[in-house]
């Protein structure tokens, strides 16, 4: 019999305390364990759901894996990037996400953090990497501070595990993740290696059952919170009372469907009320249905038990009841606030052996960003401009980081179709469907003039940027940092970009690490290989705030110069490597170009040339290799 309910109670064996896995939460069908779970969830406690045969698949930590993969598995996919950080588990706040996205070096992070992911991915399997993004973003950490965390990162490693087996037949990113999609839209119809997992620590939670699952079993304490109420096929009025001596099951009256209801109820009540061993809590109100909120307690089983034959109301019935000695009958009680304090997690006294081991904290992954952003007070001077009436559409767009990350997702897809695919009339309305997809549906049709504009513009020598064939877009490039001089390599950049011309000046920091970056467009041309950059910078409101002097000025003051030299060193170690012997600086490298595109009907098209200079190139290829340049 239970003594104490703070602290424990009487069994054969003696006195215990307490634990959750001592209490059992009985209800009729599965909607009502789920709100049971979350309710417990919301209060700080541990419960389990027993006797699932649920997919997960059908979890929600399915989807949201699936959002997490296939942004690792397209890190320059923009909107599945932003997806996958706003996810529940392994994303972030809203508002740190909306400083992300003010932030170019941030998000350029963010990208190459995946791009890591992927490169896990395809070179040591789905669960590798799966492993070592949870460990980075702290998924467990957090998941298990929490009630209910240990269920979700169960989910989590066993859709890994899932995936990691699948990936034997299905062979590929894209393959293995449309085998995902397809197993989340048949739900649970894969067979039986997909049911939810029963973790260990299910022992110690609170055990939430429905009533026929619990049949023959017995639980020390048993709380029945949805006794009370009813499911009824029709509306109608209150059940009738049975006749003295029990129901007939051969009245064929009008309401037998609610006899037989009642029945089956009746059946499952008994079974409710005596799995307990030491205490049972039944939850009684009067809850209402149907458009006249017509009270459904008269037709319950436990009313039919409490009142008899009588009419009795749920008051009535709870005053008789408490005159019984082992009875007790309580208010509703209002709980206080979880208490979100996570326990200390203790573990057993040992002797650790301290750790000697020594790593070089100097060594880092740069990007063209992290070494151009260091004075934040420099700013150019921009000439001030009337504002046109009736701004273009390359004028009017939207401003912003937000803006550019789209205009660059944007060109991406056109650069799959080719640029001149807006020709044709149903590119062109592929190009609005695409542009309504990346969210800006209600800029269709100013975007397709701009970029019809844009892939007229002259790129070299007359040639517009539609007649550009061979190329490769969103280019990767790594290399290797041995303590190169960051000051060296900005002398260079000032000697050989543009010089006497003012500009900030970039990191003088020693570089040991990793330079990575991405080019948004790498193409030939008679022979030549050439970096393009897009820009969607507004410098003004019209189309003479993009005089080439002006271009130049915001080029310098954003350290595009080093930039572009970066780039073009990345390329110049790509061709030297593809051609071998037959490579050659002054024949093969045709220099940059930084586009910007709201320039594009600018007197200058919006196009900054930086002509290729081998003895830059070269000189920087030293000072990377070498760490100085040879004097």
């Amino acid at each position: 019999m239970l003594q104490d309910r703070q602290t424990g109670f009487q069994t054969e064996t003696g006195w215990r305390h307490l634990e959750p896995g001592d209490i059992s939460i009985l209800v009729r069908q599965h909607e009502e364990a789920v709100v049971m779970e979350q309710a417990l969830r919301r209060l700080g406690l541990p419960g389990v759901i027993l006797g699932e045969r649920r997919s997960i698949y059908q979890s929600a930590e399915a989807q949201e894996l699936l959002c997490w993969l296939e942004a690792a598995a397209a890190p320059l996919d923009q909107r599945r990037l932003r997806i996958a950080l706003t996810q529940r588990h392994f994303g972030m706040e809203i508002g740190a996400l909306h400083h992300l996205l003010d932030d170019e070096i941030a998000w350029e992070q963010q990208q190459e953090r995946f791009l890591r992911y992927r490169e896990l991915w395809e070179r040591d399997g789905i669960l590798a990497m799966l492993q070592r993004s949870l460990h980075d973003e702290s998924v467990p950490a957090r998941l298990l501070a929490r009630s209910g965390g240990e269920r979700i990162l169960g989910n989590l490693l066993h859709l890994g595990e899932l995936l990691q087996k699948a990936s034997v037949e299905k062979e590929g990113i894209e393959t293995l993740l449309a085998h995902f999609r397809q197993s989340i839209e048949d739900s649970g119809r894969n067979g039986e290696e997909d049911v939810t997992l029963r973790l260990e620590s299910d022992a110690q939670c609170i055990r939430i059952s429905t009533i026929h699952a619990a049949k023959g079993l017995q639980y020390p304490l048993v709380f029945l919170p949805f006794i009370a109420g009813v499911r009824e096929e029709r509306e109608k009025g209150p059940a009738p009372a049975p006749a003295a001596g029990g129901m007939d099951p051969g009245d064929p009256s009008p309401d037998r469907p609610d006899v037989e209801r009642l029945q089956e109820d009746l059946r499952l009540l008994y079974v409710a009320l005596t799995r307990a061993e030491h205490a049972l809590w039944v939850g009684l109100a009067e809850p209402e249905a149907g458009k006249k909120k017509r009270p459904l307690w008269h037709g319950s089983a436990i009313a039919h038990l409490l009142r008899g034959n009588e009419n009795f109301s749920l008051a009535d019935c709870l005053t008789h009841w408490n005159r019984h000695s082992l009875i007790r009958v309580v208010s509703p009680v209002i709980l206080p606030s979880p208490d979100r304090t996570v326990p200390e997690r203790r573990s057993p006294s040992s002797t650790i052996s301290a750790y000697h081991g020594r790593f070089d904290r100097d060594w880092a992954i740069y990007s063209y960003s992290s070494l151009s952003r260091t004075d934040k007070g420099w700013k150019p001077v921009v000439a001030e401009t009337a504002v046109s009436a009736t701004p273009a559409p390359w004028h009017s767009f939207p401003r912003g980081p937000a803006s550019g990350i789209f205009l660059h997702a944007l060109l991406q897809w056109l650069a799959r179709q080719g640029f001149s695919a807006l020709e044709n009339p149903a590119m062109a309305s592929a190009f609005k469907a695409q542009t309504a997809q990346l969210g800006w549906s209600e800029w269709q049709k100013p975007l397709l003039v701009w970029f019809k504009k844009m892939v007229g513009v002259p790129i070299l020598a007359g040639i517009p940027f539609s007649q550009i064939t061979r190329y490769q877009t969103e280019m990767g490039f790594w290399f290797p940092l041995h303590h190169a001089d960051g000051q060296a390599l900005d002398r260079l950049c000032l000697q050989h970009l543009f010089p006497g011309k003012i500009r900030p000046a970039a990191t003088s920091r020693t570089l040991f690490g990793l330079m990575r970056g991405f080019m948004d467009l790498v193409f030939e041309m008679d022979g030549r290989y050439y970096v393009l950059d897009y820009k969607s910078s507004a410098l003004g409101p019209d189309d003479t705030c993009y005089q080439e002097s002006a271009l130049l000025v915001d080029a310098l003051s954003h350290r595009y110069d080093l930039q572009i030299a970066i780039y073009q060193l990345a390329l110049h170690r790509h061709l030297r490597q593809r051609l071998g012997t037959a490579y050659d600086p002054e024949r093969h490298l045709g220099g940059g170009l930084v586009f910007y595109l709201r320039g594009c009907s600018g007197p200058g098209s919006g196009i900054l040339h930086l002509s290729a200079c081998p003895e830059l190139t070269l000189a920087l290829d030293r000072i990377v290799e070498n760490g100085r340049e040879p004097s």
